[in-house]
């Protein structure tokens, strides 16, 4: 029989066999690193975590959380980021949680980042640990927030239901096929005020970016008529959030019609009595720094991710601002000031945004984070109206203004 032979440049001919078994040798180096990884098991990791009870990975601080060892023990400790596009929307998801006043670093953003860039190199059970603490985090914080409300509420119980969705089955889904955005989408407030807040954020925040607003100095009461220094700091400082048109004055230190205004729709959007006359309430108000009102958005947005079931159709009274509003399909439709305090039966401690920055990134234990988790505050009622409409009564320091 006649045997088949091949040539290779430099050599003379050589048998079929041995050609093929050189081509397979060769192959087998390029396919090396990809039987490393789908060979690698977390396992070893994954037990020593559960001894330690966390780890540090690149300078990322991984919890012990009983989802992510079911996760793995579903897979058999298999690596589950695999696809590139995965990561790159977990990345994304990161930076729209800081727009929404979350810290990226509680998601480890620098080290997903790296990986995304290929500017950091893990090995393969690490980088996926990594990454499926960072999403773990992402989501449990979005249906459920960052702190736990009982911390400052003995009595709260508050029964908080999440979308009926399995976490280990979702985690499994969205790491392989992705959709991650779309699902975190489903776990975030769907209210307007939530939405209010994040474009409030994204505002103040170029305000910050730009200068911020400077201070008006302490003194007696600025009226209509006035003039002097600290009208022309008053001039500025409405300038600088936008109540005053950026017009050129005649006499800059000078209280005109037009500042006059500007001070009362300043009044108006804080909640003071619109009189045009800056007082001490009013001057207090103004001498709030950009920080300041930023941290305030921040934190108010943190309690709308706990107290994030507000129906669509609402009466939503502001105990802080004497006000009742009336929503309907998420749309407000009549704002009303009430002259009376409006006192809750107990009011909620407020928080401080130091504890946002202080605590844990995932402080709950797990079996309170799962779907049959109860966080249901005592102060908070709701009843059918006769409009059809849910009356939600809200604590002076809950939406703090």
């Amino acid at each position: 029989m006649t045997r088949l032979r091949m040539r290779f440049a430099g050599s003379d001919s050589v048998p079929t066999e041995l050609a093929w078994l050189h081509l397979l040798c060769v192959c087998a180096v390029f396919l090396l690193p990809l039987r490393s990884i789908a060979q690698e098991s977390l396992q070893p990791l994954l037990q020593s975590l559960s001894t330690a009870g966390e780890l540090q990975i690149a300078g990322a601080r991984v919890y012990d959380l009983s989802v992510t060892q079911e996760f793995y023990a579903k897979v058999a400790y298999a690596p589950v980021w695999t696809n590139p596009a995965a990561v790159g929307e977990l990345a994304d998801s990161i930076e729209q949680a800081w727009r929404e006043g979350m810290n990226p670093q509680d998601y480890h953003q620098q080290q997903v980042q790296g990986l995304r860039d290929g500017s950091l190199d893990l090995d393969v059970a690490a980088r996926d640990l990594l990454l499926t603490d960072a999403l773990v985090r992402l989501t449990y914080h979005y249906a459920l927030g960052k702190l736990e409300p009982k911390d400052f509420v003995a009595t709260w119980n508050f029964e908080h239901r999440l979308p009926a969705v399995e976490p280990v089955e979702w985690l499994g889904k969205v790491t392989s096929n992705g959709g991650i955005s779309a699902g975190l989408d489903n776990l975030k407030p769907a209210s307007a005020i939530y939405q209010g807040l994040v474009s409030a954020l994204e505002r103040y925040r170029a305000i910050q970016t730009n200068g911020g607003w400077i201070a008006v100095d302490e003194g007696p009461t600025l009226r209509k008529g006035e003039s002097g220094q600290r009208v022309a700091q008053l001039r500025l400082r409405l300038l600088g959030e936008g109540d005053l048109a950026a017009a050129p004055a005649i006499a800059p230190d000078f209280f005109d019609d037009e500042l006059e205004q500007a001070v009362m729709r300043f009044q108006r959007r804080h909640r003071l009595d619109t009189d045009g006359v800056v007082g001490q309430q009013t001057l207090a108000a103004m001498n709030v720094t950009v920080a300041q009102r930023i941290d305030q958005i921040r934190v108010n947005l943190e309690r709308a991710r706990v107290l994030q079931d507000i129906p669509p159709t609402a009466v939503v009274v502001d105990i802080a601002g004497f006000e009742v509003s009336l929503f309907r399909g998420g749309q407000r439709l009549l704002r009303s000031r009430q002259r009376r305090p409006l006192r809750p039966p107990l009011p909620l401690p407020p928080l401080p945004l130091s504890l946002l920055r202080r605590l844990p990134p995932l402080p709950l234990p797990l079996p309170r984070l799962l779907p049959r988790a109860s966080l249901k505050p005592p102060h908070r009622r709701s009843r059918p109206s006769r409009s059809g409409a849910t009356s939600i009564l809200t604590s002076p320091r809950c939406w703090q203004r």
